[in-house]
């Protein structure tokens, strides 16, 4: 992937298609799926007891357990058409597909699956300290792809699109506990929003404005630029 990439480029009018535009198509998937999410997870009474999961009180939902079950056939779709696009060399639809696809992957593994138990043992919480060792290995799996020349580019983004909206919960959520004892939740969050967000989000400007060589490169800079800013703004909501 680095070879999309070089110390400057002369921004140009492709600006325009390859890297706002996708923001903005972003979003639009974004607002879609969380408002189905919202509206279905809270419908119907609860199966189960809500408990307390690791500081998170479970919300055991009949809607919830349907879009839990419906969940994996919109993976499958979602995934198959991004492969599929990718194939045809549409990297527009590729990316289309590619960010549903991460999305609805992060709810059924961090917004749904651990509301739910068995025999009293809840799912894994993704949120929380306990998925540590799963965010390095996600984290070592981001880098080997990056460095590798000859990737799947729909797969890839897929990934990365998943990853951010887990790294996004567990850099506020996930490392406080270790900080709990000394800085209150609102001041980490600040803390978070003002640096790790604030440079990631200078960052992928940068890389989406000026250091873009082809559509790929735009495409990505412009996840990294939606993911840095939503989590920025989510942390700023934290702080307040």
């Amino acid at each position: 992937m680095i070879e999309h990439f070089s110390r400057y480029n002369k921004p140009d009018k492709k600006i325009l298609t390859e890297y706002l535009l996708p923001i903005a198509i972003q979003l639009g998937i974004f607002l879609i799926l969380m408002l189905l999410h919202r509206f279905t997870v809270k419908a119907g009474f609860n199966i189960q007891e809500p408990e307390s999961v690791n500081g998170m009180v479970s919300s055991p939902t009949v809607g919830r357990l349907v879009y839990l079950l419906i969940n994996p056939f919109l993976i499958a779709t979602a995934i198959y058409f991004a492969l599929y696009f990718n194939k045809k060399k549409d990297d527009l639809l590729t990316f289309v597909f590619a960010n549903a696809s991460g999305i609805l992957l992060w709810q059924f593994f961090g917004e749904d699956f651990w509301h739910f138990s068995i025999n009293g043992i809840h799912f894994l919480t993704f949120e929380t300290a306990e998925a540590l060792p799963i965010m390095f290995i996600l984290i070592l799996l981001l880098v080997y792809f990056a460095l590798k020349k000859e990737k799947n580019w729909g797969l890839w983004l897929i990934l990365i699109v998943f990853s951010y909206n887990w790294m996004g919960r567990f850099i506020t959520e996930g490392l406080y506990p270790f900080v709990s004892s000394v800085i209150p939740f609102y001041m980490w969050s600040l803390i978070i929003a003002l640096t790790v967000c604030l440079l990631a989000c200078l960052f992928s400007l940068y890389l989406g404005l000026y250091a873009s060589k082809d559509k790929q490169a735009r495409y990505l800079s412009s996840i990294l630029t939606f993911a840095s800013v939503s989590i920025l703004i989510m942390n700023i909501i934290h702080s307040s």
